[in-house]
């Protein structure tokens, strides 16, 4: 793979078109992602959390999830679901489980729930 030959102090000026436009170019991202100056990557925390801060205010969300099932077809040797963990009792939930789930989780304070399969 190529690397961008983006310099520090173009990193910058990516950082404040992301935050107008809410885009980059792949070659553009690849820069931002590689960059490792301290001062740079401190503004980029900066500018996240303002935005943070602008869409979201000072909140927490709270969204349940519910994994349809712990089949999974990568092999992280890290994750105890892992496709070679052969121990592990598998489960694939259905339409009726997964409403089930809904119901029983759901409150006011409480409202969302996402799907995850692997």
């Amino acid at each position: 793979m190529k690397l961008p030959s983006f310099k520090v102090n173009m990193i910058i000026p990516l950082i404040d078109k992301l935050r107008q436009e809410h885009r980059l170019s792949a070659e553009e991202y690849k820069a931002l992602l590689l960059c490792q100056d301290a001062d740079t990557l401190k503004y980029l925390q900066e500018q996240a959390r303002e935005v943070s801060l602008e869409q979201f205010g000072n909140r927490v969300f709270i969204r349940g999830l519910i994994e349809i099932t712990n089949h999974c077809r990568n092999n992280c040797y890290y994750c105890g679901i892992r496709k070679g963990n052969q121990s592990v009792l598998r489960y694939e939930l259905t339409r009726e489980d997964i409403l089930e789930c809904c119901r029983e989780g759901y409150t006011p304070r409480f409202p969302d729930f996402r799907l995850a399969r692997w």
